[in-house]
Protein backbone atom coordinates (compact mmCIF):
# COMPACT_ATOMS: atom_id res chain seq x y z
CA UNK A 1 0.00 0.00 0.00
CA UNK A 2 1.77 3.74 -1.03
CA UNK A 3 1.62 6.09 1.82
CA UNK A 4 -0.83 8.30 0.81
CA UNK A 5 -3.19 5.46 0.90
CA UNK A 6 -2.17 4.37 3.93
CA UNK A 7 -2.68 7.38 5.61
CA UNK A 8 -5.91 7.68 4.07
CA UNK A 9 -6.98 4.29 5.58
CA UNK A 10 -5.72 5.39 9.09
CA UNK A 11 -7.23 8.16 8.94
CA UNK A 12 -10.39 7.25 8.58
CA UNK A 13 -10.32 4.25 11.00
CA UNK A 14 -9.11 7.43 13.69
CA UNK A 15 -11.78 8.92 12.84
CA UNK A 16 -14.54 6.24 12.93
CA UNK A 17 -13.11 5.81 15.95
CA UNK A 18 -13.22 8.95 17.82
CA UNK A 19 -17.05 8.92 16.49
CA UNK A 20 -17.84 6.13 18.38
CA UNK A 21 -16.13 6.88 21.28
CA UNK A 22 -18.28 10.32 21.24
CA UNK A 23 -21.12 8.43 21.04
CA UNK A 24 -20.15 6.17 23.75
CA UNK A 25 -20.54 3.01 22.00
CA UNK A 26 -16.49 2.40 22.15
CA UNK A 27 -15.10 2.12 26.08
CA UNK A 28 -12.15 5.19 25.80
CA UNK A 29 -9.45 2.54 26.58
CA UNK A 30 -8.33 -0.11 28.20
CA UNK A 31 -8.83 1.14 31.80
CA UNK A 32 -12.24 1.20 30.94
CA UNK A 33 -13.08 -1.93 30.16
CA UNK A 34 -15.09 -4.12 32.67
CA UNK A 35 -12.71 -6.34 35.41
CA UNK A 36 -12.09 -9.97 34.39
CA UNK A 37 -14.64 -12.52 35.99
CA UNK A 38 -12.93 -13.86 38.95
CA UNK A 39 -11.57 -17.62 38.11
CA UNK A 40 -13.53 -20.80 39.54
CA UNK A 41 -11.65 -21.71 43.15
CA UNK A 42 -9.69 -24.86 42.33
CA UNK A 43 -10.74 -28.32 43.06
CA UNK A 44 -8.45 -31.41 44.26
CA UNK A 45 -9.36 -34.42 44.26
CA UNK A 46 -11.13 -36.91 41.92
CA UNK A 47 -14.41 -36.45 43.48
CA UNK A 48 -14.42 -32.88 42.97
CA UNK A 49 -12.71 -32.90 39.85
CA UNK A 50 -15.46 -34.76 38.22
CA UNK A 51 -18.59 -33.09 39.64
CA UNK A 52 -16.51 -29.70 37.89
CA UNK A 53 -15.71 -31.31 34.63
CA UNK A 54 -19.03 -32.74 34.36
CA UNK A 55 -20.26 -29.13 35.53
CA UNK A 56 -18.06 -27.26 32.86
CA UNK A 57 -18.94 -30.00 29.89
CA UNK A 58 -22.34 -29.58 30.49
CA UNK A 59 -22.37 -25.55 30.35
CA UNK A 60 -20.86 -25.53 27.09
CA UNK A 61 -23.17 -28.13 25.15
CA UNK A 62 -21.22 -31.12 26.03
CA UNK A 63 -22.17 -34.48 27.82
CA UNK A 64 -19.65 -36.23 30.92
CA UNK A 65 -20.81 -39.84 31.69
CA UNK A 66 -19.02 -41.69 34.80
CA UNK A 67 -18.47 -45.30 34.47
CA UNK A 68 -16.70 -47.67 36.03
CA UNK A 69 -14.42 -50.54 34.47
CA UNK A 70 -14.55 -51.87 30.34
CA UNK A 71 -17.88 -53.00 30.57
CA UNK A 72 -19.31 -49.73 32.32
CA UNK A 73 -17.46 -48.16 29.22
CA UNK A 74 -18.62 -50.51 26.50
CA UNK A 75 -22.48 -49.80 27.84
CA UNK A 76 -21.75 -46.03 27.71
CA UNK A 77 -20.66 -45.95 24.48
CA UNK A 78 -23.42 -48.66 22.77
CA UNK A 79 -25.64 -46.34 24.90
CA UNK A 80 -24.79 -43.26 22.82
CA UNK A 81 -24.36 -44.88 19.24
CA UNK A 82 -27.85 -46.63 19.82
CA UNK A 83 -29.60 -43.63 20.78
CA UNK A 84 -27.99 -41.29 18.17
CA UNK A 85 -28.61 -44.29 15.52
CA UNK A 86 -25.06 -44.44 14.39
CA UNK A 87 -24.12 -47.27 11.53
CA UNK A 88 -20.86 -46.10 10.94
CA UNK A 89 -17.78 -45.57 13.32
CA UNK A 90 -14.64 -44.20 13.44
CA UNK A 91 -12.12 -44.98 15.71
CA UNK A 92 -8.47 -43.73 16.90
CA UNK A 93 -5.78 -46.42 17.94
CA UNK A 94 -5.43 -45.92 21.89
CA UNK A 95 -5.68 -49.00 23.87
CA UNK A 96 -8.60 -47.84 25.67
CA UNK A 97 -10.76 -47.94 22.61
CA UNK A 98 -9.28 -50.80 21.64
CA UNK A 99 -10.44 -52.11 24.62
CA UNK A 100 -13.91 -51.35 24.15
CA UNK A 101 -14.37 -51.78 20.84
CA UNK A 102 -15.40 -55.69 20.00
CA UNK A 103 -18.04 -55.58 22.32
CA UNK A 104 -19.36 -52.24 21.16
CA UNK A 105 -19.29 -53.69 17.50
CA UNK A 106 -20.51 -57.22 18.98
CA UNK A 107 -23.77 -54.99 20.93
CA UNK A 108 -24.67 -52.47 17.98
CA UNK A 109 -26.76 -53.96 15.43
CA UNK A 110 -25.53 -53.15 11.88
CA UNK A 111 -22.48 -50.66 12.87
CA UNK A 112 -20.04 -50.86 10.59
CA UNK A 113 -16.33 -49.49 11.63
CA UNK A 114 -14.55 -47.24 8.89
CA UNK A 115 -11.14 -47.07 7.85
CA UNK A 116 -9.50 -44.43 9.88
CA UNK A 117 -6.62 -43.75 7.18
CA UNK A 118 -9.50 -43.35 4.69
CA UNK A 119 -10.55 -39.48 4.78
CA UNK A 120 -13.77 -39.45 2.28
CA UNK A 121 -14.60 -42.72 4.48
CA UNK A 122 -14.38 -40.78 7.87
CA UNK A 123 -16.68 -38.16 6.44
CA UNK A 124 -19.12 -40.49 6.12
CA UNK A 125 -18.57 -41.56 9.77
CA UNK A 126 -21.24 -40.83 12.02
CA UNK A 127 -18.97 -40.97 15.01
CA UNK A 128 -15.69 -40.75 15.61
CA UNK A 129 -14.13 -42.73 19.05
CA UNK A 130 -11.32 -41.71 20.67
CA UNK A 131 -9.33 -41.84 24.03
CA UNK A 132 -8.07 -38.85 25.78
CA UNK A 133 -4.81 -37.89 27.46
CA UNK A 134 -6.23 -35.44 30.28
CA UNK A 135 -9.11 -33.61 30.77
CA UNK A 136 -9.08 -30.31 32.55
CA UNK A 137 -12.00 -29.88 35.50
CA UNK A 138 -11.53 -26.11 34.89
CA UNK A 139 -13.09 -25.63 31.73
CA UNK A 140 -14.31 -28.63 30.59
CA UNK A 141 -12.05 -29.29 28.00
CA UNK A 142 -9.85 -32.32 26.86
CA UNK A 143 -6.50 -32.90 25.69
CA UNK A 144 -5.27 -35.39 22.94
CA UNK A 145 -1.88 -35.89 21.95
CA UNK A 146 -1.33 -37.33 18.94
CA UNK A 147 1.91 -39.39 20.35
CA UNK A 148 -0.59 -41.40 22.25
CA UNK A 149 -2.90 -41.76 19.66
CA UNK A 150 -4.25 -41.50 15.43
CA UNK A 151 -6.80 -39.41 16.43
CA UNK A 152 -6.78 -35.64 14.69
CA UNK A 153 -9.60 -36.47 12.14
CA UNK A 154 -11.72 -38.96 14.30
CA UNK A 155 -12.10 -36.38 16.84
CA UNK A 156 -13.07 -33.28 14.38
CA UNK A 157 -14.66 -34.93 11.45
CA UNK A 158 -17.89 -36.89 12.23
CA UNK A 159 -20.70 -35.17 13.90
CA UNK A 160 -20.81 -37.21 17.09
CA UNK A 161 -17.39 -37.49 19.26
CA UNK A 162 -17.42 -39.88 21.84
CA UNK A 163 -13.84 -39.76 24.32
CA UNK A 164 -12.95 -42.33 26.85
CA UNK A 165 -11.16 -40.99 29.84
CA UNK A 166 -9.97 -42.77 32.49
CA UNK A 167 -10.98 -40.61 35.94
CA UNK A 168 -6.97 -40.89 37.06
CA UNK A 169 -6.62 -38.46 33.82
CA UNK A 170 -8.65 -35.80 35.15
CA UNK A 171 -6.52 -32.44 36.06
CA UNK A 172 -7.98 -29.49 38.17
CA UNK A 173 -6.98 -26.26 36.38
CA UNK A 174 -5.96 -25.34 32.73
CA UNK A 175 -2.38 -24.12 34.15
CA UNK A 176 -1.78 -27.59 35.01
CA UNK A 177 -3.08 -29.38 32.01
CA UNK A 178 -0.25 -27.05 29.80
CA UNK A 179 2.52 -28.00 32.56
CA UNK A 180 1.32 -31.50 31.64
CA UNK A 181 1.53 -31.17 28.04
CA UNK A 182 4.80 -28.89 28.41
CA UNK A 183 6.48 -32.20 30.16
CA UNK A 184 5.17 -34.90 27.70
CA UNK A 185 8.19 -34.83 25.24
CA UNK A 186 7.06 -34.23 21.23
CA UNK A 187 3.70 -34.67 19.82
CA UNK A 188 3.43 -33.71 16.06
CA UNK A 189 0.25 -32.38 17.35
CA UNK A 190 -1.99 -31.37 20.33
CA UNK A 191 -5.77 -30.84 20.09
CA UNK A 192 -7.44 -29.09 23.26
CA UNK A 193 -11.35 -29.78 22.56
CA UNK A 194 -13.62 -27.88 24.96
CA UNK A 195 -17.38 -28.64 24.04
CA UNK A 196 -18.98 -29.54 20.15
CA UNK A 197 -17.42 -27.04 17.51
CA UNK A 198 -19.28 -23.86 17.34
CA UNK A 199 -18.64 -20.65 15.60
CA UNK A 200 -19.98 -17.44 14.79
CA UNK A 201 -20.34 -15.15 11.83
CA UNK A 202 -19.29 -11.48 11.87
CA UNK A 203 -22.77 -10.71 12.86
CA UNK A 204 -22.35 -12.72 15.96
CA UNK A 205 -24.94 -15.92 15.45
CA UNK A 206 -23.58 -18.83 16.86
CA UNK A 207 -23.46 -22.46 14.99
CA UNK A 208 -22.91 -25.10 16.03
CA UNK A 209 -20.92 -27.86 14.07
CA UNK A 210 -19.84 -26.31 10.86
CA UNK A 211 -16.51 -27.07 11.37
CA UNK A 212 -16.32 -30.02 13.64
CA UNK A 213 -18.91 -32.32 15.75
CA UNK A 214 -22.14 -31.18 16.69
CA UNK A 215 -22.22 -33.69 20.05
CA UNK A 216 -19.51 -34.51 22.11
CA UNK A 217 -19.58 -37.59 25.26
CA UNK A 218 -17.06 -37.63 27.64
CA UNK A 219 -17.18 -41.06 29.38
CA UNK A 220 -15.28 -40.99 32.82
CA UNK A 221 -13.75 -44.59 33.66
CA UNK A 222 -13.18 -45.52 37.21
CA UNK A 223 -10.83 -48.38 37.36
CA UNK A 224 -12.62 -51.71 38.39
Amino acid sequence: MKNAARQSVMGAIRHHLATARAHETLPPDRDALPDAPEALPAVEGVEACVERFAERLGAVGGRAWRVRGREGAVEAVVSILTEADVRRLATSDASLVGAVLPDVLAQVDGLELVDRRDRQALFAAGAGLSSGQWAIAETGSLVLVSSEEQHRLVSLVPPLHIAIVPTTALLPTMAEGLRRVGSSGPASTITWITGPSRTADIELTLVVGVHGPRHLHVVLVDDE
